[in-house]
């Protein structure tokens, strides 16, 4: 999709490992909830989505394109409620992907 069809890829999490790296604002939060684990897919209050999103708007606004793929976010509900809640009203979403697969398929992957 990026090569052939011009999506500019974006990682929330090398959003929030970028953002740590820079010893930004949030570069503070950022390593705490990294370390305890709180951005995965049965965590994240509130200000943890907040926090996301305000990354990907950032991105957003600095690239400049118009069509982008979001990896890995939303995880979950509360995650895209914060999304429309923040910037929904700026962005068109067109599509989402859900890929799913079994649990071996993510061992494999991350050994």
């Amino acid at each position: 999709m990026v090569r052939d069809y011009k999506f500019k890829h974006l990682s929330a999490g090398d959003l929030l490992r970028e953002e740590q790296e820079k010893g930004g604002a949030d570069a503070d939060e950022i390593k705490k909830n990294i370390k305890e684990g709180n951005f995965g897919i049965n965590s994240g209050t509130l200000v943890k989505s907040d926090l996301i999103v305000r990354l990907l708007k950032k991105a957003i606004a600095l690239n400049g394109l118009r069509r982008y793929l979001i990896d890995g976010f939303p995880r979950n509900k509360e995650n895209m409620e914060a999304f429309e809640r923040i910037i929904g009203h700026e962005v068109d979403i067109r599509n989402l992907i859900y890929f799913e697969c079994s649990e071996q398929c993510m061992i494999d992957r991350i050994t």
